[in-house]
């Protein structure tokens, strides 16, 4: 019975959605902790008048932290890994760059929604073109709706 059950294609798919949240946020939390350590490990090795004067400092530290991921996310991407775990692990780089898009443009929340969504559109548009399996377009899909949602409800990073 109980393997019958997970041969359903629709049971299957469902705890596929259901694992590829629930990891999904494992994995954010992950790489925020690693970020918040990447930042103070920067501003240790900076001086404390450039730190504080500097306006391109935590820019600079986002897109460095955020080429580190996408260059470990190249690695996962490649490998022989199921899709159900790469999929997770795209959420992680997509939601760097969603977010960094929020901080670097956090007085103008409009440019924000705005290029944020260029982002989604052009990730849904290559695993359109590169034809990847429907737990792709749902990591992306979940990954800025909640997004979305925590930014709407007044949430804040």
């Amino acid at each position: 019975m109980k393997t019958a059950l997970l041969k359903n294609p629709f049971v299957k798919n469902l705890l596929s959605a259901l694992a590829v949240s629930f990891f999904s946020f494992v994995l954010w939390n992950v790489a925020f902790v690693l970020y918040a350590l990447f930042f103070q490990i920067v501003h240790i090795f900076t001086p404390i008048d450039m730190a504080r004067s500097s306006l391109w400092l935590t820019p600079y530290i986002l897109i460095v932290f955020t080429l580190m991921v996408a260059v470990l996310s190249w690695f996962v991407f490649q490998s022989s890994l199921p899709d159900l775990v790469k999929a997770t692990c795209a959420t992680a780089p997509l939601v760097i760059v969603l977010v960094s898009i929020g901080i670097l443009t956090y007085p103008n929340p409009w440019l924000a929604y705005a290029l944020s969504t260029v982002v989604v559109a052009l990730a849904l548009t290559y695993l359109r073109l590169s034809k990847k399996p429907w737990i792709y377009y749902y990591a992306a899909l979940f990954t800025a709706i909640t997004l979305l949602i925590f930014n709407l409800a007044g949430g804040e990073i």
